[in-house]
């Protein structure tokens, strides 16, 4: 057994016990060449449309979600590299014949079509690309987000979806936090129907809520002031552990 192969399992296994270190670790490890890969596949003319990264976090979220599962077995030193190239390949194809679809009819792109549900979007882009990084990364920092914030549960779930992260303040209260990669009314919005069911939980009330992405449009930061939510902008290359001082909290 190789030094690479037991790296490899031995990060599986912790990520399977319930490590968000080890699925970024994972990430870290295979993202590069991922996506290069995806770039050289979308090729120049569909770069403006379809974002590599995106892609990329799309095969990423649905090899973690189906190794919670216990689907793939590694037997072999590049298993789960040759695992994740498939993925990536087939979610970039994916994406490649739906844009394509849509540059030829353009009601695709708001789903106005009978066609946009032949090809149907991709489930894992849904939710935006770098969100399922971010989120990794933040339930391993969630000091990043709030000093003396700790992490209770990823995905906490609600009787209307799971909320990203549900952590403790310093202070023992609850506090919801939505991550998306891009911030807009929408999030917010989002954001504030998870607390009000969370609310209705009486060993979580009161629950605060974050709300956190890379970028913050300006009627998201007022709309979460309004409703009392707090708003934080991260860097993501400073998550991933590239210097940047571009940290604000509100």
């Amino acid at each position: 057994m190789t030094p690479t192969e037991d790296d490899d399992r031995t990060l599986v296994d912790r990520y399977k016990a319930g490590s968000d270190t080890a699925a970024a670790e994972l990430f870290d490890k295979y993202c590069e060449r991922l996506l290069h890969m995806a770039r050289r596949r979308i090729g120049q003319r569909l770069n403006s449309r379809l974002d590599p990264e995106d892609v990329l976090q799309s095969a990423f979220r649905t090899f973690f979600v189906r190794v919670k599962k216990d689907e793939f077995t590694f037997n072999n030193e590049d298993d789960l590299f040759k695992l994740l190239v498939r993925i990536t390949v087939h979610k970039t194809l994916r994406q490649i014949a739906f844009h394509r679809a849509a540059k030829r009819n353009p009601n695709l792109e708001t789903g106005n079509s009978d066609s946009a549900h032949e090809l149907g979007v991709d489930p894992g882009l849904q939710k935006d690309g770098v969100e399922a990084h971010l989120q990794v990364l933040l339930a391993a920092n969630p000091h990043t987000i709030a000093e003396g914030l700790r992490l209770v549960r990823r995905e906490y779930p609600t009787d209307i979806g799971p909320v990203d992260l549900l952590c403790r303040d310093a202070d023992g209260v609850a506090v919801a936090v939505e991550i998306k990669r891009r911030g807009d009314i929408d999030g917010v919005e989002q954001l504030a129907r998870y607390i009000e069911r969370l609310n209705l939980d009486p060993l979580l009330r009161p629950v605060r809520g974050v709300f956190v992405a890379q970028q913050i449009k300006p009627q998201a930061r007022v709309l979460a002031e309004s409703r009392d939510l707090h708003w934080v902008e991260v860097d993501y290359d400073e998550l991933r552990g590239i210097e940047s001082n571009e940290l604000r909290l509100f």
